[in-house]
């Protein structure tokens, strides 16, 4: 028998385990069969919270794509991460530093309705996103020009702890996401496949953004994703330090200083229900 929470941000939706007080080992195949609403559960990526291995840290913290691969990093998990410690009573401290498989990061759990997630630094290094730099054609010092069966797509590389490919587009309504989406995130240029962000500047202060999730596809939310498109509009200077992004599901709040500084993600989290799994 295994305990499980379903949550979600804005629509992108999670399946929790607490693997701090219940054993609880997982499968890629399990994954892929939780993760499918006609056999299981149904999510776009599975998350779980377990003892940390560094003392300097709170808690380490996992996430799994819907098709059994783990991600790096996760903005919209580590948002509901922080409101379930707060459920379960895991902690009183509302400021948590959560271990991941590739790096650290820090969340601010400041009410029910507002969480705020300190991202670090985004690497926009092409070769450290990974992005093989030498197969595209370079337009500017952060984007490439790369050629798809569907044409030819402005794409800027950045890593916030996982791989993102942001493209501006004029209209987000009509945009390709799926098809276009899934080229771009298995294609050679990405080594480690990646998620591809579709982003149209509203104003100075506001984007409307479609995210393609690799092993997902398009969710309605992606906190990464938010703050992926967020640091290339700043890196364009055509956006301000902090920035609405709209997404299928709603808002989330960005702030980037610009470089040395880290990215913010602020966003509320929604418990929906506790389940039990039979096994």
């Amino acid at each position: 028998m295994l305990k499980f929470f379903k949550m979600h941000v804005l629509g992108n939706n999670f399946m929790v385990l607490d693997r701090i007080s219940q054993d609880s080992s997982v499968l890629p195949e399990q994954i892929k069969s939780w993760a499918n609403s006609k056999t299981g559960i149904g999510f776009d990526q599975l998350l779980t919270i377990s003892p940390p291995e560094n003392p300097e840290h709170d808690f380490f913290y996992r996430v799994y794509n819907a098709d059994g691969s783990q991600a790096e990093q996760c903005g919209n998990g580590a948002l509901c991460i922080s409101k379930l410690v707060k459920h379960l009573g895991l902690s009183n401290n509302p400021t948590l530093e959560l271990q991941t498989i590739n790096g650290a990061i820090q969340t601010l759990y400041k009410g029910p309705s507002e969480i705020e997630v300190d991202m670090g630094e985004p690497n926009v290094d092409s070769i450290s996103v990974p992005f093989l730099d030498d197969l595209g054609q370079k337009i500017s010092e952060e984007t490439f020009l790369l050629q798809l069966e569907t044409g030819e797509h402005e794409v800027t590389p950045i890593s916030l702890g996982n791989p993102h490919g942001v493209i501006f587009v004029r209209d987000i309504k009509t945009c390709e996401v799926e098809l276009i989406g899934e080229q771009l995130s298995r294609h050679k240029f990405f080594p480690s496949r990646a998620n591809i962000g579709f982003c149209q500047i509203q104003n100075a202060s506001s984007i409307a953004l479609r995210v393609y999730e690799r092993g997902v596809g398009e969710t309605l939310a992606c906190g990464t994703g938010a703050c992926a498109a967020v640091v290339a509009g700043r890196l364009k200077n055509t956006l301000k330090s902090s920035v609405s992004v709209e997404l299928p599901g709603g808002k989330l709040e960005v702030s980037w200083l610009g470089k040395n500084y880290p990215v913010k993600l602020s966003g509320p989290a929604t418990l929906v229900y506790e389940g039990v799994i039979h096994q």
